[in-house]
């Protein structure tokens, strides 16, 4: 299906009545590339169209923009995409040129929604949905899975569910695999995150364990035909959460060896301590004892002010158990403290947010 893509707008390219036009099309194939993970080949065909765009053609130049935005995306999940996002958005409002300003709105959605800036995602999500021509199914499936993570990470889960499906419905209609890629993994890892953090807090979460790996199975699968890295990245260490759930102590570990850093260098530094205090617990239960210390350290050093307040929350739940295991029951129950005040700080975050969420969709019409 990716090939069939590719091939349909170098088709569109090659019958152009005009370069302008023929230039265009190259600059909607350099945002296909992006997409489908091949970033060396679309920065190749942005370079050729920033040689030709010696005018600064408006429609052109947003498309650029947009196609620069998505290789950041892409390649890293990268908050600098935002930039370009913000510019092609930009452009297509001065030219009144909704298709571009639709698909520049969705995407800096996503952007922000990496930011943690969720309130200002989702106000984009929604203007991209009502802004959106009928033929722009990507950025209308884009906002809806922006949406849909939106009501996830509330925890509003019957709502999130629908935009899921409209997402992927609109990604099916635009014939885009790597946005259904995409879908599947967002479903999967909001998922397996809260089973995660749950069972950090030793409660019952085995009624979704068969769901949740049913999903990663979904998703690596997909992904090993697409070669899109910086979902790729992420997958073991989903993995590696499932292994840890399920107490499989060594075969998560090994995962957390080969992964963190690699996630790191993919956009979700972030969440490193996190998945460092989850390796700290792998290791303690393994009875590596100097190894577990170590790591443990590591996830404290690497908290910030921009570390979320799930992922701050299980980090600190995690630590406690590794120390329990050590035998350090002091250290444990320090851990502990700051793991039930980051908690009661995150569900008042969601049911904030939730009712900004939900009473922006409510305005919009959109359900």
């Amino acid at each position: 299906m990716s090939h069939e893509l590719i091939a349909r707008i170098e088709a569109l390219a090659a019958s152009a009545n005009t370069e302008a036009e023929r230039w265009l099309h190259r600059a909607q194939l350099a945002c296909v590339l992006a997409r489908l993970g091949n970033i060396v080949s679309a920065r190749e065909e942005i370079a050729a169209l920033r040689g030709r765009n010696v005018a600064y053609d408006p429609r052109l130049t947003a498309w650029i923009f947009l196609a620069e935005g998505l290789s950041h995306h892409y390649e890293s999940l990268s908050t600098e995409a935002a930039d370009r996002f913000k510019r092609a958005y930009g452009v297509g409002l001065a030219i009144a040129d909704n298709e571009i300003r639709s698909l520049a709105a969705a995407w800096l959605a996503a952007s922000e929604f990496l930011m943690a800036s969720y309130e200002t995602s989702a106000m984009h999500a929604v203007e991209a949905i009502r802004s959106a021509p009928q033929s722009a199914s990507l950025a209308i499936s884009r906002a809806h899975l922006v949406l849909a993570n939106c009501l996830c990470l509330v925890e509003d889960s019957v709502h999130a569910a629908k935009h899921y499906k409209d997402a992927r419905s609109f990604a099916i209609e635009a014939r885009d695999i790597s946005m259904q890629s995409s879908i599947l993994y967002n479903v999967a890892a909001f998922r397996i995150a809260r089973l995660s953090l749950i069972d950090a807090f030793g409660e019952s979460i085995d009624s979704e364990l068969p769901l949740a790996s049913l999903e990663l199975d979904s998703i690596s699968n997909l992904d090993s035909g697409l070669g899109i890295d910086s979902l790729r990245a992420m997958v073991p260490l989903l993995r590696a959460q499932l292994h840890l759930i399920k107490k499989r102590w060594v075969d998560a570990n090994a995962l957390y060896v080969r992964s963190i850093s690699e996630a790191a260098n993919h956009g979700q530094l972030r969440e490193t301590p996190r998945f460092l205090a989850e390796q700290a617990h792998c290791l303690a239960m393994m009875g590596e004892n100097d190894k577990a210390l170590a790591v443990a350290a590591m996830a404290r050093e690497r908290v910030t002010g921009r570390t979320d307040l799930d992922d701050l929350a299980a980090c600190y739940a995690r630590l406690a158990l590794c120390f329990d295991a050590l035998g350090d029951t002091k250290s444990a129950a320090a851990e502990r403290v700051a793991a039930n005040e980051n908690r009661a700080r995150y569900v008042t975050f969601q049911a904030n947010l939730r009712a900004k969420v939900r009473a922006l969709l409510d305005d919009a019409a959109i359900q």
